[in-house]
This record gives C-alpha cells, structure tokens and sequence, in this order.
C-alpha cells in the first residue's frame, strides 16, 4: 500500500472560484486499485473534496487522464488545497506482487465561474525537451524544420 499527501499549497479563493485538476494512472502490469483524493481546505475548517477510484486491472485505466472540478463555492479567503492517493498491489499469478501503479496528478488551476469565458486569459503553453535550438530556422538552420515556430 503506498498513501501519502503528494502536494499541498495555500491559496486564495474568491466567490465563484472552482478549482481544476487532471489525473492519470501509470504503469505496466498493475492489477490494483489507486484512489485519487483532493481537498480544498479553508481556514475556517470548511472543506470540499473529490475522490476517484482507478481500476489498473487488465489497464483499463492506464495511461488516460481525467479532468475533476471541485466545487469551493463554500469556502472564501485563505486555503489549502491537498493531493494524495492510495494504492494497493494485488500478488500475481504467481503470488509475486505486481509492479506498482505511478500516479500523476496535472497543476490544479483555480476558475472563476462568475468571469465570462471570453474575459478569462487565453493561453497556451508549448514544452519541447528534446528540442534542439541549432535545428530550429529561427536560429539560422538551413532546412524548413520549424516553420510555424518561426
């Protein structure tokens, strides 16, 4: 069994505020089950949860992300939002354990449903790794390998 708070932040709610998250469950040959639990914590004591049971049996719910809101319309002003999960290993076939699950939780975002969709910023975010700058036209590589980048 592997448990434990994997992320905790404070933050600020304000009325009509929603927080965002995505989850997915990861790993080759997991037969068990992962709970994913997120709870917004206000000062007061307040708090709003969600919980989900991913089943890695025969991996149907392997590799996948899915999104969850959690409602924080009860809690206003300072707060803390907390990601966990749960996991258990079931034996093999042999009575070996499987290996186990990795679960990821994504950056919880904080929404304002009260703000129109068309105020809310526009953004979007591009992560290359493995790209090489001296590939790119844009830092005088010869060939067309990144023409909408430029």
């Amino acid at each position: 069994m592997l448990s434990g708070t994997q992320f905790s932040h404070e933050l600020t709610l304000r009325s009509g505020d929603v927080v965002e998250l995505a989850f997915a469950l990861e790993g080759a040959g997991f037969a068990g089950e992962v709970e994913f639990i997120a709870a917004v914590i206000g000062e007061n004591g307040e708090r709003a949860t969600f919980r989900m049971v991913l089943d890695g049996t025969e991996g149907r719910e392997l590799g996948r992300w899915h999104a969850a809101t959690i409602d924080t319309e009860s809690i206003v002003g300072p707060a803390r939002i907390e990601l966990a999960t749960a996991s258990s290993v079931i034996a093999g076939s042999g009575g070996e354990p499987q290996s186990p699950a990795r679960p990821h939780f994504a950056c919880p975002i904080i929404v304002n449903r009260r703000i129109p969709p068309q105020a809310r910023p526009n953004v979007i975010v591009i992560s290359l790794d493995t790209l090489r700058a001296d590939r790119l036209g844009i830092y005088g590589y010869p060939r067309a390998t990144s023409p909408n980048i430029d």
